[in-house]
């Protein structure tokens, strides 16, 4: 379900889904897997960024945004200030975030997590209840 090494992820894939044509969500294809994207005008600070991050909220209602950014701090913002659609009106928790070190990996590592939330929510929260342990042994958020 992850990242494995070998496999061709440069390769663009054919078009995005939308609601209205598929009935699934939009970026989403009909064997249930996620399409690479982000917007072309993201690009525009990428040569002067070396890492990105790759994102999970939890909502109030106990599901999930899995995101990427360049500037998590910035991103969170603008996911708070309502800014962003798939967001928008709802309470959340920041409950899972990792760094990559290129765009291509951080969509990657999206679009797989979107898949495993999709097919193995006990996974996901497997993997964020570990985050939530790891954090607290370090107690890096106490200093």
């Amino acid at each position: 379900m992850f990242f494995q090494e070998g496999i061709n992820y440069s390769a663009e894939f054919e078009g995005l889904f939308s609601n209205t044509v598929t009935g699934l969500p939009e970026g989403k294809r009909p064997d249930g897997s996620y399409v690479r994207k982000h917007s072309p005008k993201w690009e525009a600070g990428d040569e002067e960024t070396d890492h990105w991050f790759v994102y999970i909220l939890q909502f109030s209602d106990k599901t999930y945004y899995v995101g990427h950014t360049r500037d998590l701090r910035v991103r969170l913002t603008e996911h708070r200030d309502n800014k962003t659609k798939g967001t928008r009106n709802k309470s959340f928790e920041l409950v899972w975030f990792t760094t990559v070190y290129s765009r291509e990996f951080a969509e990657t590592l999206e679009a797989d997590l979107k898949e495993t939330r999709d097919q193995n929510e006990r996974f996901l929260r497997g993997m964020i209840l570990e985050f939530r342990d790891c954090v607290k042994e370090m107690d890096i958020f106490n200093t």
